[in-house]
């Protein structure tokens, strides 16, 4: 296994391990003829009032970073903000992010802070894809 596909899985487990202990806030999914091409989100746990981190990929930036998207962009998708992300953040992948956002924010994903069959699903098919 790679660095690169040792990293998404860490990731991937660290991601849906902490959602099934602290609360989602949703972005929205955007979809064209049933596929998930972006998620609209806003970053920073400061936006949106909350006292966690923020979504999925704020989770990834510094509380600074997270809030500067949000400001720069407002809700905006992966594919609109993916070229402001550190480095090490894009080194994972615009496709992985957006899949990683999909498991975080898809409904039929989550039922009581666990993973729904259907979330089982996508964690397998994001570790067949990317991992």
């Amino acid at each position: 296994m790679s660095q690169l596909h040792k990293k998404r899985m860490e990731l991937l487990e660290e991601t849906i391990e902490y959602y099934k202990k602290n609360d989602r806030c949703k972005g929205c999914l955007i979809v064209d003829d049933d596929v998930v091409i972006d998620n609209v989100a806003m970053y920073s746990g400061i936006t949106l009032n909350i006292t966690t981190r923020g979504d999925v990929i704020g989770r990834l930036l510094s509380p600074d970073d997270a809030r500067k998207l949000d400001i720069n962009n407002g809700e905006a998708g992966i594919n609109v903000i993916f070229e402001q992300l550190p480095k090490n953040i894009q080194d994972l992948g615009k496709d992985f992010l957006i899949e990683l956002s999909v498991i975080h924010d898809c409904d039929l994903c989550w039922f009581e802070r666990k993973l729904t069959k259907f979330g089982e699903e996508l964690r397998e098919d994001i570790i067949h894809k990317f991992c």
